[in-house]
C-alpha cells in the first residue's frame, strides 16, 4: 500500500511566542490547543481545518527575518464573514500589490 498524506502542519517562527498566540487566538479566532509552558515557546492552534504550530525562537532577530519569508495560505469558505471578522478587531485586509487574489481568497498582514 502507498503511504498517503493526509495533511500537513505549518510551524511558525516567533520571536514573542505568547505575543504571537495571543494574536492567533485573539484576532484570527483560532483555538489554543496546546502549548509547552507558560509562558509558552512551542504551542499549537487550530481553527476548523486548518492547525498551525508557533515556535519561539532564541534569536528575536532570526526570527522575524524567517517570520518575514514564511507564508502560510488558508483556504476559507465565507471569507466575507472572516473579513468582518478582521475589521471589526481593528486588522487591515488588503491584496498584495503583486498578487492578485483568487475569487475567495483574502491576504491578511499584520502591520
Amino acid at each position: 500500500m502507498e503511504p498517503i498524506i493526509k495533511g500537513a502542519i505549518p510551524v511558525l517562527p516567533a520571536a514573542d511566542t505568547a505575543k504571537s498566540l495571543k494574536w492567533w487566538t485573539e484576532i484570527c479566532g483560532f483555538t489554543e490547543t496546546f502549548r509547552d509552558a507558560t509562558p509558552p515557546n512551542y504551542a499549537g492552534i487550530n481553527r476548523g481545518e486548518a492547525f498551525l504550530h508557533i515556535a519561539g525562537m532564541s534569536d528575536k532577530e532570526l526570527a522575524r527575518k524567517v517570520g518575514d519569508q514564511t507564508m502560510v495560505r488558508i483556504a476559507v469558505q465565507g471569507i466575507e464573514a472572516m473579513y468582518a471578522e478582521y475589521k471589526d478587531a481593528g486588522e487591515k485586509c488588503i491584496p498584495t500589490a503583486h498578487c492578485k487574489p483568487r475569487r475567495g481568497e483574502r491576504r491578511v498582514r499584520r502591520d
